[in-house]
């Protein structure tokens, strides 16, 4: 079975950190759930890989069809971490990734960058899909 992950909007999304991807991943997610906070207020988000892009996870329609199993409201669905550039397989940290002022400093560019993701997001580029629900 796959791996979804269940994101209250009160608790902050983490990933270990393997290189820039997974910082903008956070970045992303993080941004996704503030917005939807703001909106809603209360709820979770159900996270899963985008099987479109890397043929592991679920598409977004079988994320939709087991969020419905487990009868819950749907509110949004939809695509995220969809960053710019083209996609590597994860390797183990390198020294540069591990520095926190390197890490704090990417968050900060991959925040703007990632502001252009709801213009430019395909579900084919998307690593991650979503269900924000009730």
């Amino acid at each position: 079975m796959t791996s979804i992950i269940e994101l209250n909007l009160n608790d902050t999304y983490y990933t270990e950190i393997f290189g820039f991807g997974e910082v903008y991943e956070i970045v992303s997610v993080e941004r996704l759930r503030k917005k939807l906070k703001k909106k809603y207020k209360t709820g979770k988000i159900l996270l899963t890989s985008n099987r479109n892009h890397s043929d592991k996870g679920l598409t977004l329609e079988e994320l939709i069809d087991y969020a419905k199993s487990k009868n819950l409201q749907i509110i949004e669905f939809g695509y995220v971490d969809c960053p710019p550039w083209q996609s590597k397989k994860r390797t183990k940290c390198g020294t540069i990734t591990r520095n926190p002022i390197i890490i704090t400093l990417a968050k900060i560019v991959f925040y703007f960058i990632s502001l252009l993701e709801d213009i430019t997001v395909s579900k084919y580029r998307a690593h991650m899909v979503y269900v924000f629900c009730k």
